[in-house]
């Protein structure tokens, strides 16, 4: 609960640094990914390959989530082991860490479509142990290989904690999701356009506090800080 205490505290505390930075880095990319995901479903329909778009949609949603953290985890860096919190230092390590990451989140999705096209629940423990790739290489300044290995220890010590984080979390997405479009279907604007937008700024506003939570977590199990104490 403490976890996430702090992160509602660091939300709210730099809320309008998180809008501007989601607005001009995170808005973008998820718009980016929902044009070329919809291009992809209206080509592979044609041919009644619904399953091969779907798994090319579960694809581009694990690499967009994996990348976009990069600033928000940054943020959180700059908090607690840095001078202070500072907007340029979250838009530079884009520059610096998205290559690596955006290349390791191509695998990471892979490896999590693969498990669960084999198997449902090996894909779950894939997505679950490495997943904080983002947190290990940016907070704990790691090679990747050793960042791989610290984000596999931290989701094999904490994997059904972070798997019930997981599912909640995104359950209480969908949720927000359902009531965000319904009312902007019956009270707002019926342009499928304009849908988009508010969903995906929706989304946007998900994304760090996800981040947050993840990034604190980690912190607090790799000794950095104690959540009892901070």
């Amino acid at each position: 609960m403490n976890v996430l205490k702090q992160s509602l505290a660091f939300y709210r505390e730099h809320f309008f640094k998180i809008l501007l930075i989601g607005s001009v880095f995170v808005l973008p990319v998820l718009f980016l990914g929902f044009l070329v995901i919809g291009v992809i479903y209206k080509y592979y329909n044609l041919y009644n390959l619904t399953l091969l778009a779907d798994a090319f949609y579960s694809f581009a949603i694990l690499l967009t989530i994996m990348f976009v953290q990069i600033p928000f985890v940054q943020m959180v860096k700059d908090e607690v082991l840095e001078d202070g919190l500072s907007l340029r230092s979250a838009f530079v390590s884009i520059l610096k860490y998205g290559f690596i990451i955006y290349v390791m989140g191509i695998f990471y999705a892979i490896a999590v479509i693969i498990g669960s096209i084999l198997f449902i629940i090996p894909g779950f423990i894939i997505m679950v142990l490495l997943f904080s790739f983002p947190q290990a290489i940016i907070l704990e300044e790691e090679k990747w290989k050793e960042a791989l290995k610290s984000a596999f220890q931290f989701g094999k010590q904490n994997l059904f904690k972070l798997l019930i984080f997981i599912l909640l979390f995104t359950i209480g997405e969908w949720v927000v999701e359902f009531v965000v479009q319904f009312v902007t279907i019956n009270f707002i604007t019926l342009r499928y356009l304009y849908i988009i937008l508010i969903l995906l700024f929706t989304n946007m506003l998900f994304i760090p506090l996800f981040s947050f939570i993840t990034s604190f977590k980690f912190l607090d199990w790799s000794g950095e800080i104690d959540l009892e104490e901070y």
